[in-house]
């Protein structure tokens, strides 16, 4: 009698895990291998960083938000296969250049220069040079320093990273590819682009499997 019982509940209870797995395991009906359609991917993740961000942050990417906004992708029923790869692009909540551009100097550069193109790649780059990070923390604080940011100045004003210190042997200080994108995500724009990238991966290799 009591194996019998034993069994019966034992039957239950797996129809129960069966029944949740179908839950956990498929993804939402009508989305299909593609997951997402991408217009939702955008929506959300737009949303995310409305509700996140204020006009009092300087509203850079960084690791934290981003992981976030994946997290969020992962609840509505997309898991991003390259989300280690898209973090690794995207400067950590601690890096130098968050730090130095959140700083009241450093809002006042972004208001200055609000739509600079490549702006962020080029600070990164002196950032990461001998001397850097004192160089664009003390440009910052003058109160034209945005003028040595920008890429297209007026005669006669030089660029940020000429004022970088000189080399042992007394030399100018030579950042290569100065001036080109460095591959890393800074903006929203950037990141959804490199979202929109993945998503089409995935709808790419679900078309192969029809």
């Amino acid at each position: 009698m009591l194996v019998h019982r034993y069994r019966v509940f034992a039957a239950m209870v797996l129809r129960l895990v069966l029944f949740c797995s179908l839950f956990v395991l498929r993804p939402p009906m009508g989305w299909g291998e593609e997951g997402l359609p991408w217009s939702q991917v955008e929506n959300s993740v737009r949303r995310y960083f409305a509700a996140n961000w204020n006009d009092k942050q300087i509203n850079l990417m960084t690791q934290g938000h981003a992981s976030l906004a994946l997290r969020q992708l992962d609840h509505l029923g997309w898991q991003v296969e390259d989300q280690k790869d898209i973090l690794k692009g995207i400067p950590a909540d601690s890096d130098y250049l968050i730090q130095v551009l959140s700083s009241a100097s450093g809002q006042k550069l972004l208001k200055h220069l609000p739509n600079e193109e490549m702006l962020y790649d080029r600070l990164d780059r002196i950032i990461k040079q001998p001397g850097g990070r004192r160089l664009v923390r003390d440009m910052l604080k003058l109160p034209d320093g945005y003028r040595y940011a920008k890429a297209n100045r007026p005669r006669g004003v030089p660029a940020m990273n000429e004022f970088l210190p000189k080399t042992r042997k007394g030399k100018d200080q030579v950042i290569r590819n100065y001036g080109k994108p460095t591959g890393r995500i800074y903006t929203l724009d950037q990141f959804i682009t490199r979202l929109h990238e993945s998503h089409d991966e995935l709808v790419a290799k679900a078309s192969k499997k029809r």
